[in-house]
């Protein structure tokens, strides 16, 4: 699929294609996520040029691209509405090393499915499989990627989630209190010196 022509019958999520004018949607937070969504999908970027509580307009990184979307609200509504598509002619060297491609936000909703089908899945297979779309991300990523998944997924099975930020919370809440009970113990040592000397028995 070429970057300047997006396939007209997309859906995703029962969402309409942002790339058509006319696509609608719910609200504009709506609009704007799943526009990254979509454009992640087919290997495109972006970046925001304006953002209000009337519209979202984005443009090509590339100053020279004439690529330009637009988002507005239909009065009375909160509506969100595509009114404005102008496709890339820019090279695909354009869109690579994306950030909104490595952030944890993508890469958790792109492979909830797979740590769900199989809880023992590590980040080193996050990673091949965006390798293989094209997106390369780093081990670091893949691997915050996959911790978020999983507390996703605890919390959503009923699972101890939250216990377990609360048990390594403590953990770390009582290592600090024991080391500072261990340096309040060698404080009196060190402040031997300042101690009231003992008076001299008199010699009767």
């Amino acid at each position: 699929m070429s970057s300047s022509s997006p396939a007209a019958s997309s859906m995703t999520n029962n969402l309409p294609d942002p790339y058509i004018v006319g696509s609608e949607f719910p609200n504009l937070e709506t609009a704007r996520k799943h526009l990254k969504k979509v454009t992640i999908q087919r290997g495109l970027s972006y970046k925001r040029a304006q953002h209000d509580y009337r519209r979202y307009i984005v443009r090509c990184r590339n100053p020279a691209c004439p690529f330009r979307l637009r988002f507005t609200i239909k009065r009375g509504s909160g509506i969100a509405k595509t009114t404005v598509f102008h496709p890339h002619n820019c090279p695909p060297e354009t869109h690579r090393d994306w950030k909104a491609m490595a952030s944890v936000e993508y890469l958790s909703e792109a492979h909830r499915n797979t740590i769900e089908d199989d809880p023992s899945t590590k980040a080193s297979k996050i990673i091949a499989l965006e390798k293989a779309r094209g997106n390369h991300i780093s081990y670091k990523q893949g691997w915050r990627a996959l911790k978020h998944i999983q507390e996703i997924v605890s919390g959503a099975n009923g699972g101890d989630g939250d216990d377990k930020g609360s048990s390594e919370s403590a953990t770390i809440s009582s290592e600090k209190n024991a080391s500072s009970k261990q340096e309040n113990e060698q404080k009196p040592a060190k402040r031997g010196r300042g101690r009231p000397r003992k008076s001299h028995v008199q010699n009767g």
